[in-house]
């Protein structure tokens, strides 16, 4: 009997959690019995790749040259007619897209092919920050694209409802499927932080903040800048651990200078995702104050390894972040509450420990890797049988 064929299509396998996502459904689906495999457009950028290690888990790659992230009117139509031709040459049974811009190219694709479509939110194209003409065009781009999407998947039930407020597909369409973790890894991690904090000279009597995000706009670092000097005038043992890098390291380096502060600062630079737990485990408090997300990862994964997280309130956060209960959530841009969460971590910590260690419990039950892809071939079952 032939293998039921899949293909995920995602415009780039960067370092982040939508490729993570992504790759490990492939792999587990191909675990499965699927014939899965995984169509990406160029893997360009600062953010680092996992191609490398999709190719050594042996997952069918396939990279598509005209599906770039930005608007490129003749290769976004080139690559419309390429995936067409790719999905009724493959003859795949079902396909699953990812990101924005794959997300409504590879739709529009599967539907000109006939081949039943099902589309994961990670995060929302649209959102405040942007001009107003552009976050219309991707609310229209994705309220008709809803139209032909057999099944919406999202990552936390927040990110349903602001579609839903926008017109965009019905109810019945979506669905919360989790972004898996690979949970053992950071089960394991626990006491591995030590060579980490060896290696940037930082004592056992230094607490470390931690923010591991993409130097980036809308990833919030500034805000941990502004209040930086604040928080070490209380508690000079402070040190505030930048895990990634981006577009704006140099900009944060200039105004922590300015602000004499490079004593306090750690920028790490990019890492493999192999070393995240690592560095998490380094870390004594997770600081999440990204301006938009889907459902970060790093909240899970720092409650994983049993570390207290302050985070603002954006998109699916609140849904594992709760206040008073398993963290700390603040508003967005909110400075002030932002260095009183802090400063009420640093002097009440085993409270903070304890608050993490619930976060842990819900975490286990639901963001394993084998539960997502349980809950994927179970939707892909269901598509098939009900025609």
């Amino acid at each position: 009997m032939r293998k039921k064929k899949v293909l995920h299509i995602i415009t780039r396998m960067i370092i982040g959690g939508a490729q993570e996502n992504t790759m490990y459904s492939v792999e587990g689906l191909i675990e499965r019995g699927w014939h899965a495999d995984l169509l990406t457009g160029p893997t360009t950028g600062p953010e680092g790749e996992i191609v490398t290690q999709i190719k050594e888990k042996k997952i069918p790659l396939y990279e598509e040259p005209t599906l770039v992230r930005n608007l490129n009117p003749i290769k976004d139509i080139t690559a419309f007619f390429r995936l067409y031709k790719f999905i009724k040459k493959g003859k795949y049974d079902i396909v699953h897209t990812h990101s924005s811009k794959a997300g409504i190219i590879g739709r529009w694709a599967s539907f000109l092919a006939c081949v039943p479509v099902v589309h994961t939110i990670h995060g929302l194209p649209f959102h405040r920050y942007q001009p107003t003409l552009v976050r219309y065009l991707y609310v229209f781009s994705e309220w008709i694209t809803a139209y032909v999407s057999k099944k919406i998947i999202s990552v936390s039930s927040n990110l349903i409802e602001k579609c839903l407020k926008r017109g965009i597909g019905r109810k019945e369409q979506y669905l919360v499927i989790r972004s898996g973790l690979n949970i053992n890894d950071f089960l394991n991690a626990s006491g591995n932080g030590k060579s980490i904090r060896k290696q940037f000279n930082i004592g056992d009597n230094k607490i470390i903040f931690g923010t591991l995000a993409r130097l980036f706009y809308l990833k919030g670092h500034k805000y941990i800048i502004n209040i930086a000097s604040d928080i070490v005038k209380k508690h000079p043992g402070v040190i505030f651990m930048f895990i990634g890098d981006g577009i704006l390291k140099e900009e944060f380096q200039q105004k922590i200078r300015k602000f004499e502060m490079e004593n306090h600062f750690v920028f790490v630079g990019l890492i493999q995702p192999a070393q995240v737990p690592n560095y998490l485990d380094a870390c004594d408090v997770i600081i999440h104050p990204s301006l938009r997300e889907g459902l970060p990862r790093v909240v899970p994964q720092a409650f994983l390894l049993e570390k207290p997280v302050v985070a603002f309130n954006v998109d699916g956060t609140s849904e594992v972040v709760i206040p008073q209960k398993t963290g700390f959530l603040i508003p967005p841009k909110n400075e002030r509450l932002l260095k009183k969460s802090i400063n009420y971590v640093i002097n009440n910590m085993d409270c903070a420990k304890k608050m993490a260690v619930t976060g842990k419990k819900k975490i286990l039950k639901e963001f394993s890797i084998d539960k997502m892809v349980s809950d994927i071939d179970h939707l892909y079952k269901r598509l098939l049988n009900n025609g």
